[in-house]
């Protein structure tokens, strides 16, 4: 039985998940960076090319998809006075930083020479990110295994990174990016971008040394890996495919990336839509996130009473389906004519209503990765083996695929309706914009239903998790049973406190 523990480990306290979900706002910054800015910054105020923008992005996520699974391998597997996964996380919090605050302030070189830069850039911010963010989600399994109290810990952790995210955006909107004469329309302003970029990096340090060392404490509580007696590649590639052979896994993955296409989508297009379809000022951009706040407070209170009176499957196609009718809404009334013209106050505040969306897609976002961390008691049935970082590197694999997808088509449907750079609102042809919002619209409902049909295929119940982890404890008090009496009082198996509720708290 692989995985033990020295100690009975202490209660999930309110400070430990607040210190934990600290940590997410790193992954925040970078993805909402990513998704709101880095297109439209590198090709409208920049001016390269958004085909080749979109492109760079792509290499950069196909060099990601290897990188994590390694990642994750590798996290699973490391043995140190640190534990599996700090030794990681601490290596990862200052390269993430410097990495990503240069990818903001790109030097004056020729186009090609600017494309390279960028995709190196690029890379390395992922790269350095995926160090901290796989083996710190690889946490969570461990730190909470009651089907009900993940889903509360992962609340935790997407509240604080919405916050983080969504806070971080829009004080760049209201103050990085504000009207000048120079720049009247803030979002063209590519100093605002660097500052941008100096401050985003500074507080992804702060974020990964808080979670860091707040979480350090809990080291001796957390399993350690057997050794192995071979480590080769033939062997880690082996434990990879015995762990996606679990369907459900490799459904709640692509589903996922479904997801996160379609936000990143969304994501890649809404300065192009706020500012050309929309026709909001900088001023007016700004105030559309105090929905998202909103939103983003909501979502992680309400999928735990989901989860818990529908179950995790249910919730997830429900919050699904709510998600795409709300936010197609506004598009199709404005093509109607029962929306308001652009510029107006009223179209903010409908936006806001609208943006109701975000308390469902953090919802859903918090219900899709607790259904991930009750695949690890699965897949350790399966295998015999614990693998939270390969199986939570493929949720960190999805969203990076999915948003990198996401801005790859956003990219091109912009190039598709010959969009011009540097276009000052008001003097794009109306066709153009209204061409983008169509081509838009169908491939984003496709997506959304394509990850409703995906979700009903997982298969773990409530009922299911607590058989897993039934015969979890068995198979250990089996083991222990085996063992020689000096070995069984150094160590208890980790399963063996994985039923009993009591150590977890509300």
């Amino acid at each position: 039985m692989e995985g033990v523990l020295q100690h009975r480990p202490p209660p999930v306290t309110w400070r430990t998940k607040a210190v934990y979900g600290s940590g997410a706002v790193a992954y925040a910054i970078k993805d909402f960076g990513f998704n709101y800015y880095l297109l439209f910054f590198y090709s409208q105020v920049i001016g390269l090319p958004a085909s080749w923008v979109s492109a760079a992005m792509m290499l950069a996520l196909m060099a990601d998809a290897v990188i994590d699974l390694f990642i994750g391998h590798i996290s699973d597997n490391w043995r140190s006075r640190l534990g599996r996964r700090h030794p990681f996380m601490y290596v990862a919090a200052l390269p993430a930083a410097v990495s990503f605050a240069l990818l903001w302030s790109p030097p004056h070189l020729s186009r090609e020479a600017l494309f390279v830069y960028f995709l190196a850039l690029t890379v390395a911010v992922r790269a350095c990110i995926a160090l901290y963010e796989i083996p710190g989600s690889a946490l969570l399994p461990e730190l909470a295994r009651d089907y009900n109290e993940r889903t509360s810990l992962f609340s935790w952790r997407f509240l604080f990174g919405y916050l983080g995210g969504l806070g971080f955006i829009q004080f760049s909107a209201s103050v990085l990016f504000k009207s000048t004469p120079a720049y009247p329309v803030g979002q063209l302003d590519p100093q605002g971008y660097s500052y941008f970029g100096v401050l985003a990096g500074l507080i992804m340090l702060v974020s990964i040394l808080i979670a860091t060392i707040g979480t350090h404490g809990r080291i001796p509580y957390f399993s350690v890996p057997s050794e192995q007696k071979e480590t080769g590649l033939r062997q880690a590639l082996a434990q990879v495919r015995r762990t996606y052979a679990n369907r459900s896994l490799v459904a709640l993955v692509f589903a996922s990336i479904a997801a996160n296409i379609a936000t990143g989508l969304g994501n890649g297009l809404a300065v192009f839509l706020y500012t050309y379809f929309w026709g909001l000022t900088a001023a007016q951009f700004a105030g559309v996130f105090p929905g998202s706040f909103i939103g983003a407070v909501l979502g992680p209170l309400l999928a735990p009473q989901l989860a818990k009176r529908l179950g995790k499957k249910n919730s997830g196609v429900m919050l699904a389906v709510m998600a795409v009718l709300i936010s197609m809404a506004p598009y199709l009334l404005r093509f109607l004519g029962w929306f308001p013209a652009g510029g107006s106050p009223l179209v903010v505040g409908l936006l806001i209503v609208t943006l109701i969306t975000t308390t469902l897609g953090v919802a859903a976002s918090v219900t899709i990765v607790s259904m991930l961390a009750d695949l690890v008691e699965d897949n350790e049935v399966a295998t015999g083996r614990r693998a939270e970082g390969l199986v939570l590197a493929s949720n960190t694999f999805s969203n990076k695929c999915g948003s990198g997808v996401g801005i790859l088509l956003s990219g091109l449907l912009v190039t598709a309706v010959h969009l011009p750079a540097h276009a000052q609102p008001g003097s794009v042809a109306p066709s153009i914009i209204n061409n983008l919002v169509l081509l838009f619209l169908p491939i984003n409902t496709a997506l959304y239903l394509a990850w409703i049909i995906l979700i009903s295929r997982y298969r773990i119940t409530r009922e299911g998790h607590e058989e897993n982890l039934r015969q979890l404890a068995q198979r250990a008090q089996s083991a222990a049973a085996l063992e020689p009496s000096s070995d069984k009082a150094a160590r208890q198996p980790d399963v063996l406190y994985a039923a009993d509720p009591s150590q977890q708290t509300p």
